[in-house]
């Protein structure tokens, strides 16, 4: 659809299928979920071509990942979930409007207004990396960026490929899910409405599937891992905080040295395994054998790191 002013703009929608869906009884539902179209599951480039400057008129391309459109008639009485889960039934995203998110500590080395609307609102702190769902009355759009969750991280950072008011992803994110069948459920005021959603692979990717659950698998477990590594770090900080000057000289100063001394510390291997996930997820490929040696290795050490915290840790926060 196509529609155009005299000389004073264009706007081009090139996806009619809500409308199509839509019908004269929409405007009678307490609330649709519309059929998705197939999802592209595309690895964005790891270098992007330098702009055309601002003063050019461009359109805009789809949003990347699977567009989810909604109708809630009223504004809904509680919480809006959107559910996404694979052809076995588990869940794979999860999404509220309820949800909150603190900003995630990174460092930026351009100025804000690189990051577009979008972007802003991941520096500050606005859950999945772009607009949240909504509960208000009306037609919503929400896209799902086909990842996993992104993973807890003592530190996130920008590529040097951004570009202007288009922003650019914080690494580490959650990996890409398989290509295949999954269901989107929107639940809102105590009812639920599911459609069907193909996640298809990119054609210009020739990798088989059983590489591509490889990689995912490492890379869930990766991302398991940091998670613990974060997880762990917070407490031995919180245990610091709250010990405040009544901890003995030497417990501070191993639990500073668990923390964020030299290696091993807590924080040498949250970065390396941040580093690590990036690796894995660096391509459509199965995983090389020493990514794996490389998590297995840092697994230990962990363990170990784990272990001294056991024995460190205040019995007030055991």
């Amino acid at each position: 659809l196509v529609a155009a002013t005299q000389g004073r703009g264009i706007w081009i929608l090139d996806d009619l299928a809500p409308l199509r869906q839509a019908g004269d009884e929409l405007a009678s539902e307490p609330a649709r979920l519309f059929q998705p179209p197939a999802a592209l599951r595309v690895r964005a480039d790891e270098n992007r071509d330098t702009p055309w400057p601002p003063s050019t008129p461009l359109g805009q391309n789809p949003p990347s990942g699977a567009i989810l459109d909604y109708w809630l008639g009223g504004a809904a009485s509680g919480p809006v979930t959107l559910t996404v889960r694979d052809d076995a039934g588990r869940v794979v995203r999860r999404f509220s409007s309820a949800d909150t998110t603190e900003a995630l500590p990174a460092t930026r080395y351009f100025e804000t207004d690189w990051l577009g609307p979008d972007g802003q609102r991941v520096a500050a702190g606005t859950p999945y990396g772009g607009r949240p769902l909504s509960a208000r009355a009306g037609m919503h759009r929400f896209v799902w960026d086909l990842r996993y969750p992104r993973p807890k991280a003592l530190g996130y950072g920008y590529s040097i490929a951004a570009v202007w008011r288009e922003g650019e992803p914080l690494d580490p994110e959650g990996p890409l899910v398989l290509p295949g069948r999954y269901t989107a459920t929107l639940h809102a005021n105590g009812k639920d409405y599911a459609q069907p959603l193909t996640v298809k692979l990119d054609p210009r990717a020739h990798v088989d599937a059983e590489a591509l659950r490889a990689q995912l698998a490492l890379a869930l477990a990766v991302d398991s891992t940091l998670d613990r590594a974060v997880s762990t770090h917070r407490e031995v900080e919180a245990a610091l905080k709250a010990g405040g000057t009544s901890l003995a000289g030497d417990r501070a100063d191993s639990l500073r040295a668990l923390a964020d001394g030299g290696e091993p510390s807590l924080r040498s291997v949250a970065g390396v395994l941040t580093e690590l996930a990036g690796r894995v997820q660096g391509a459509d490929a199965a995983p090389a054998s020493g990514l794996r040696d490389v998590l297995e290795a840092y697994r230990k050490e962990l363990d170990g790191l784990a272990a001294r915290w056991e024995r460190l840790r205040p019995a007030t926060s055991r």
